[in-house]
């Protein structure tokens, strides 16, 4: 039996033309007193025109069935359009479906994969769930020092599963790996600093739907002196 989906959070993260982001942000004004079918009315017509936020805001209806019947391989085709875009959140919403196996088979490689296009953006909630991906092993060789670095730049933008998740991992660290990490950091923020805030996608607050999430993949931890020992998760 698959588990129930995942509570899903809010996120409005667009650099849209002034008329589409007024359509989106009616929606959004729709959408949070629960008046799902005026937000599809919104979201729909921008979505068929390719708009990428009101993509990723359709596939969270049909991922929600929040005015139209719960349709999980629907909610996938709309966060598919807006991520091929690049769009983060529609990035990270993928992660999810891969991760938990939401109306696809369970696939964590394609998770990580991506989580990583998502988290390579900036995106704090992607790069918190890649961080756990690498630190159980998930779709990706076990390597705490990018889930530390993944963490970090999550933490950095105030995430706090990511702060407590870097807290957690650092006794099974040595000084020099985690020296290491937190260089990688700085190379990463440093690269990211240099791109035009044009080239980014970045939410901007918390005022509309479009993010499928339930927080980081579960951490599973081993004993710093058993490195065979390796725990897996059994599937749903």
């Amino acid at each position: 039996m698959k588990p129930s989906l995942p509570a899903l959070l809010v996120a409005l993260a667009v650099l849209a033309a002034p008329a589409a982001a007024q359509d989106i942000a009616e929606g959004v004004a729709a959408y949070e007193r629960g008046d799902y079918e005026a937000a599809l009315g919104h979201w729909r017509p921008l979505a068929g025109r390719g708009d990428a936020n009101a993509q990723a805001s359709l596939g969270l209806l049909y991922a929600r069935g929040h005015g139209v019947g719960q349709d999980y391989g629907e909610a996938i085709k709309w966060f598919q359009l807006s991520a091929t875009q690049g769009y983060a959140i529609a990035q990270n919403n993928l992660g999810v479906m891969y991760r938990n196996g939401y109306g696809v088979q369970q696939n964590y490689a394609k998770a990580v994969m991506f989580y990583r296009l998502s988290a390579a953006q900036g995106y704090a909630l992607a790069q918190s769930s890649l961080g756990a991906m690498y630190e159980n092993g998930d779709g990706a060789r076990r390597d705490y020092e990018q889930a530390y670095m993944w963490y970090s730049l999550a933490a950095a933008q105030g995430h706090a599963g990511a702060t407590k998740a870097r807290l957690l991992l650092e006794p099974l660290m040595s000084g020099q790996q985690r020296r290491r990490a937190l260089a990688r950091v700085e190379e990463r923020q440093a690269r990211n600093s240099a791109q035009t805030a044009s080239k980014l996608v970045r939410p901007v607050g918390t005022a509309g739907p479009g993010n499928v999430a339930n927080g980081p993949p579960p951490r599973r931890r081993r004993h710093p002196h058993c490195p065979s020992a390796r725990l897996r998760r059994r599937p749903p």
